[in-house]
């Protein structure tokens, strides 16, 4: 996974610890990259390389096709393949 913070100029390799699985979607929430995979959702601080941290401990490993933030930015909708739909907050 590759991040630009200046609009495309430059980009930095953020894969950093992100198991290698396709990745489906991304969003910023609370100030973190949040990444939908195939075995799950991962999030990062987006300012460098990334440490990846595994969101919703009960969610199960199963892909994640789509991601969605609450207007308020209170939680994260995560929509996945077989598992329905996660409320994340």
């Amino acid at each position: 996974m590759f991040v630009t913070l200046n609009g495309g100029r430059t980009w930095t390799n953020a894969s950093g610890n992100l198991p290698d699985a396709p990745a489906t979607g991304s969003v910023i929430w609370r100030g973190k990259l949040v990444v939908s995979t195939d075995v799950g959702i991962f999030a990062t601080s987006y300012s460098g390389p990334g440490n990846w941290v595994r969101l919703g401990g009960g969610q199960p490993a199963a892909p994640s096709v789509d991601l969605n933030v609450s207007p308020d930015q209170g939680y994260l909708l995560v929509a996945t393949h077989g598992q329905g739909l996660w409320r994340l907050g």
